[in-house]
């Protein structure tokens, strides 16, 4: 949520994976000259190809006449886990999910191509404790390497995906 006294053009959104060297990597248009709160999201679609496990993202409020005000910063943790399971891995057409949770939710499948792509979304409900599901799609992906992230109870899970066909 971002508030404003000074009109606002445009928002830049940076990461770092040790939280002192930024980079930028996307821009958001600002809200002009209105000061409501101004919810906005951004999804870091190329996450997985830094190739760490700890973020750190910020963004920066630039002003019309260059005056720049930073948020304070956020951290992100990836966590690799055991616990979610694809079968067959390398797969040729149909690739298998399994994993257990401790209530009964939902979450989206998201499988990312190496440029960070997103090439198949699946929302899949799950159950307490065991669940073993298809993804659909995933006979059509081209030989390669795919990242697999699923966000179940407030940890992001990823895990490398091969199809060898």
């Amino acid at each position: 949520m971002v508030t404003c006294e000074k009109v606002i053009d445009h928002f830049d959104i940076e990461r770092s994976i040790d939280g002192i060297s930024f980079a930028k990597i996307a821009e958001k248009a600002g809200p002009g000259a209105s000061c409501k709160a101004t919810p906005f999201s951004y999804a870091d679609n190329l996450l997985l190809a830094v190739n760490a496990n700890r973020y750190y993202y910020r963004i920066t409020a630039i002003t019309t006449n260059g005056y720049k005000k930073r948020s304070p910063l956020v951290q992100v943790i990836i966590k690799q886990s055991s616990s979610l399971v694809l079968s067959p891995n390398p797969a040729s057409s149909r690739v298998n999910i399994s994993l257990t949770t401790t209530n009964e939710t939902s979450t989206d499948v998201v499988i990312l191509d190496g440029t960070g792509r997103v090439v198949i979304k699946q929302h899949q409900l799950l159950i307490k404790g065991y669940n073993s599901f298809s993804v659909n799609g995933t006979e059509r992906l081209a030989n390669g390497v795919y990242n697999v992230r699923i966000s179940v109870e407030g940890e992001i899970i990823n895990e490398k995906l091969v199809i060898k066909k």
